[in-house]
C-alpha cells in the first residue's frame, strides 16, 4: 500500500535527481571535444561534481581542472548569447571549446550580429521597402 508520506518521498527523491536526468549521461571523450550548439547547452547541467570527481579520479586533477572551466566558460557565454551581449572574451572561448558551426555563429554576433539585432529592436533598422514603389520606405523616418 502506498502511504501519503512514500508518496511524498518518491516526489521529492525524483525532484532531486531531475537535473542530472534530463542532462543525460555524458563521457569524458565528448566533454572533452569541441561542442556543437546543443552539446553546449547539454553538457554543463551534465558535468556535475560527481562527474568531475570521476574524472579527476581516472585522469587526474589537470583534466578535471579543464573540463570545469571548459563549463564555466561556456555557460558564461551561453548566458550573454542569449542577452545578445556577446565580447571578445567569449569569441577567444568559442575557439577554443565551440565546434566550427557554432564558433562561426558566436564570432558573428559577437563582431556584428548583436549590434544588428539590438538597433532592429530599438527601431533603428532599415526601413522596409515597398514593393509597388521600391524606393519608398513603407513608413516615413
Amino acid at each position: 500500500m502506498i502511504t501519503r508520506k512514500t508518496l511524498f518521498l518518491a516526489a521529492a527523491l525524483a525532484m532531486a535527481a531531475a537535473p542530472s536526468v534530463f542532462a543525460g549521461p555524458v563521457t569524458y571523450k565528448e566533454a572533452a571535444s569541441l561542442w556543437s550548439a546543443d552539446q553546449a547547452v547539454r553538457f554543463p547541467p551534465a558535468i556535475t561534481r560527481d562527474f568531475l570527481k570521476g574524472v579527476e579520479k581516472d585522469l587526474g586533477r589537470k583534466a578535471a581542472a579543464e573540463l570545469s572551466a571548459k563549463k564555466d566558460k561556456v555557460e558564461g557565454l551561453l548566458k550573454r548569447f542569449k542577452t545578445c551581449d556577446l565580447n571578445a572574451e567569449d569569441v577567444k572561448t568559442a575557439g577554443k571549446y565551440l565546434n566550427s558551426e557554432f564558433r562561426t555563429e558566436v564570432v558573428y554576433f559577437a563582431e556584428q550580429g548583436c549590434s544588428k539585432v539590438k538597433e532592429a529592436a530599438a527601431g533603428r533598422a532599415a526601413a522596409p521597402v515597398s514593393k509597388a514603389c521600391p524606393s519608398t520606405p513603407i513608413w516615413p523616418r
